[in-house]
């Protein structure tokens, strides 16, 4: 799924990215009726319904008022039963929920149901609940209710495609490419966006969690500038903040490194999966020559590339040890890899 053509194209797409996941599922369901049927029945059971009837699904239907929700389901005579409105991180809108639940109680239909990622189910269904409490509201059941008769839910969009594979590999596995295409999709927007926050993101534990990773870095720039053997100097160079975290330079045995706390490089997909990274430089702080000779003698599962093509060498930091510790094992591995490039230099 890291290599999804649908995932590669999303930095590219303009417009909104909740179209082209409303599009994509609609297109996925459309395909096959045992995909459809199987969507249609967890949607009507988070509805509280055991009910059980064949849909069928259009996008973008104008009501009486101009709305236009994401996904509307149609019975077999054409009444809608169903609305579905599509939510990654955008707000709601004047019509999310109540216009849409005013539409949907013009006749005997089962519900309107919101879509998103579980990281913002919790919150967004608070908002929901706040938007109708002025209404005759009755619990139906988790993350259900019925308000004036009409029942509203969340579900999230891992729920619904884990459902559509399980639904594809028994009976429509053509379609199984392009449901791994739309959860590497969203994956890649939930990646890219804003995760709201929960009230334990707020506590003074989090700043000391996040100060770790600075503290990891100087500390292991002393312990750097400690190795008297390796001529070590940071003269005219300053700790560098950056969005992305912070780096420290120092010249090692000629060598010009950079020592980083990198969050991009750290919740890449392909990442080694470490807040911590090295960048090995020649002493014209560059990759080419020799040193970019010796950076393509380390195993790719090591090493990560930024935009521009500059290598980083991931550093394993050790768990349950003390800042000493775990500043002397990641400085252990920097030099070692100073070591190998010495060897690797005196070699040519």
């Amino acid at each position: 799924m890291a290599g999804s053509l649908l995932a590669f194209l999303y930095p590219h797409i303009k417009g909104s990215q909740e179209d082209v996941a409303t599009l994509s599922l609609c297109h996925i369901i459309s395909q096959s009726e045992d995909l459809r049927a199987a969507f249609t029945e967890q949607i009507l059971s988070k509805l509280g319904y055991g009910k059980q009837e064949s849909l069928f699904y259009n996008t973008q239907v104008v009501g009486e008022k101009k709305e236009r929700p994401d996904i509307v389901g149609f019975s077999a005579n054409g009444t809608e039963r169903i609305i579905c409105e599509v939510k990654f991180f955008a707000a709601l809108t004047y019509n999310q929920p109540n216009g849409y639940l005013n539409r949907l109680g013009q006749n005997e239909n089962y519900g309107l149901i919101f879509l998103c990622q579980q990281s913002r189910i919790i919150g967004l269904w608070e908002q929901l609940k706040k938007l109708v409490e002025n209404e005759e509201v009755e619990a139906v059941n988790s993350f259900c209710v019925a308000v004036n008769g009409v029942h509203m839910a969340i579900i999230s969009w891992e729920d619904v495609l884990q459902s559509l594979l399980q639904a594809a590999s028994k009976k429509n596995a053509d379609s199984l490419n392009d449901i791994y295409q739309l959860v590497a999709y969203c994956r890649e927007i939930e990646n890219e966006a804003f995760v709201p926050f929960k009230p334990e993101d707020f506590g003074a534990d989090v700043a000391r969690q996040i100060d770790r990773y600075y503290m990891v870095v100087d500390s292991v720039i002393s312990l750097l500038l400690s190795k008297k053997e390796y001529k070590p100097s940071t003269s005219g160079l300053r700790a560098t903040p950056r969005w992305s975290g912070l780096v420290r330079y120092i010249k090692v045995s000629d060598n010009c490194l950079g020592v980083f706390f990198n969050r991009m490089l750290w919740k890449k997909e392909t990442s080694r999966c470490t807040p911590f990274w090295l960048s090995l430089n020649d002493s014209n702080w560059k990759q080419t020559g020799t040193m970019g000779e010796f950076l393509k003698t380390i195993p790719l599962r090591e090493t990560e590339k930024d935009q521009e093509g500059h290598v980083y060498i991931a550093l394993q930091a050790p768990v349950a040890r003390t800042l000493e510790e775990t500043a002397q094992e990641l400085c252990d591995q920097i030099l070692y890899y100073i070591n190998q490039y010495n060897i690797y230099r005196e070699r040519k």
